[in-house]
């Protein structure tokens, strides 16, 4: 019994590796799959030929490429809350009201996914795609959800992920972050100084139930050049938490 399960994990751990592996090549024929994710061609075809028979793939030229069935699966997890199809309102609004591109952020896996976008009239950033992951140690949104999470699932995902240090402002120091950390859950935002990225500031605020669980994180995000001296102003914080507030209060009534 165990090693058919065992078995059965191997084949699709083998299944989402080929698909990843069409994914960074590109699309990829059957021997060129096979060494990326280095397994037999016999292997490779076996995989591929399930993937397009259930509509996950298309083939052209004898090329392998993920399907358009994956932007069904992705818009599904992306609405499978209420909370997260109301949060697209509120992503829009705020960044209309600041008139800087907004986001709406949730954790999954230990890592922030970009699940709601609005950039308005700003350009867009290649960072920011709806489905991309970052690190939540070195951002004001993730920074804004590890303060409310408990102390054995934030031990548990900095552990998994350590604290890598991408710009010289990144906390690298686990005791500095908790002391950050602690002061996000008493001010109730976040924020973050170039320490992901150098250049951009961003401002975050957790999004929670009436319990006190948090969703996910808001968050509007300025180039530092233009940011003024004392950003957030007062005024800023105010507009950011007052949206956020009516985010929250929709759902308790909802």
């Amino acid at each position: 019994m165990k090693e058919t399960k065992g078995r059965k994990k191997k084949t699709t751990e083998t299944s989402f590796e080929i698909i990843e592996s069409l994914i960074d090549l590109d699309g990829a024929n059957v021997t060129e799959a096979a060494n990326e994710v280095n397994v037999s061609i016999g292997t490779a075809h076996e995989h591929l030929s399930t993937l397009y028979d259930m509509g996950y793939l298309i083939k052209e030229d004898n090329v392998y490429y993920p399907a358009l069935k994956f932007a069904q699966v992705g818009r599904d997890a992306k609405n499978w809350k209420d909370e997260y199809m109301i949060a697209e309102e509120y992503t829009i609004r705020l960044g209309e009201k600041l008139d800087w591109r907004s986001n709406f952020v949730v954790e999954e896996h230990g890592k922030g996914v970009f699940l709601h976008i609005y950039s308005g009239n700003q350009a867009e950033w290649e960072h920011e795609k709806v489905g991309n992951r970052q690190y939540m140690h070195n951002t004001a949104t993730g920074k804004a959800i590890l303060a409310h999470f408990d102390d054995e699932y934030r031990e548990a995902i900095l552990n998994k992920w350590g604290l890598p240090e991408t710009t010289p402002s990144t906390i690298t120091d686990r005791d500095e972050l908790y002391d950050e950390l602690a002061d996000v859950r008493e001010k109730g935002y976040a924020v973050n100084h170039g320490e992901n990225i150098e250049g951009i500031r961003t401002f975050a605020v957790p999004a929670t139930t009436a319990t006190d669980q948090v969703l996910g994180s808001f968050s509007v995000t300025i180039p530092s050049h233009v940011a003024e001296e004392d950003w957030p102003t007062e005024e800023f914080k105010k507009d950011v938490l007052g949206i956020v507030n009516e985010y929250e209060l929709e759902l308790s009534l909802s």
